[in-house]
């Protein structure tokens, strides 16, 4: 199993290239207040919560809104803190928030997703929760703060915003052997410092079939 390891490896690394590739410049050392001036925070929630000025203060860019229309209306924003009872009424599920951020997550992967519930949850929805980044309790907001300032390292960071990519792609049955051929276009973007990833034939074909939107530009790349 070793050599078969060892050749696979070897074969991988001659063909493709991988995140451990990525030049070291692609990672740009960001400080708090650019991240912070720098994320939209989207609330979707039927009641307004007080966290919402609290984000505020601290300098993100927050809205609020009691529901959304269609997908589309998320999309400019790199955080969506949503509640599970009372939203997601238009696309037509039981499951309403659970619902919602499972659809978002699986449109824009590299979106860090929260669920905000004062409900308890069954075995049975388990399928739903994984899409969701963290579970915050209500009453306990002030925990949402505290994963904001942690998670968005991963927006603002090329090697996490793949990894969710990724995740996602699997989650949806691609195939190891396309995911390396489209990481290694990522990477020699890159690489090569503009973006060959975006207008491949293999990328788009698979985001149109899974009606994904990963957007190589998000958050800071050096490109």
């Amino acid at each position: 199993m070793g050599i078969v390891n060892a050749l696979m490896n070897r074969y991988v690394d001659t063909r493709y290239k991988t995140l451990k590739d990525l030049p070291v410049n692609a990672i740009m050392k960001l400080d708090d207040k650019y991240k912070i001036d720098n994320t939209k925070i989207l609330i979707i929630d039927d009641d307004k919560l007080d966290v919402e000025n609290t984000l505020r203060r601290i300098g993100y860019r927050v809205s609020w809104k009691t529901d959304i229309d269609e997908l589309m209306d998320v999309e400019s924003y790199s955080v969506i803190v949503c509640d599970y009872k009372g939203v997601g009424l238009n696309f037509n599920s039981d499951h309403e928030g659970l619902n919602l951020i499972k659809l978002i997550k699986e449109k824009y992967p590299n979106k860090i997703v929260y669920l905000l519930s004062a409900a308890s949850f069954s075995s049975q929805v388990n399928d739903y929760l994984k899409y969701a980044d963290e579970l915050i309790l209500k009453g306990e907001e002030e925990k949402l703060i505290e994963y904001i300032k942690q998670d968005i390292e991963k927006f603002f960071n090329p090697v996490e915003s793949w990894k969710m990519y990724k995740r996602m792609l699997l989650n949806k049955g691609i195939t190891e052997k396309e995911i390396m051929k489209l990481e290694d276009l990522y990477v020699r973007s890159f690489i090569e410092k503009k973006d060959i990833l975006s207008k491949d034939k293999l990328f788009l074909e698979v985001n149109n079939n899974l009606n994904v939107k990963f957007d190589i530009k998000v958050g800071i790349i050096n490109i």
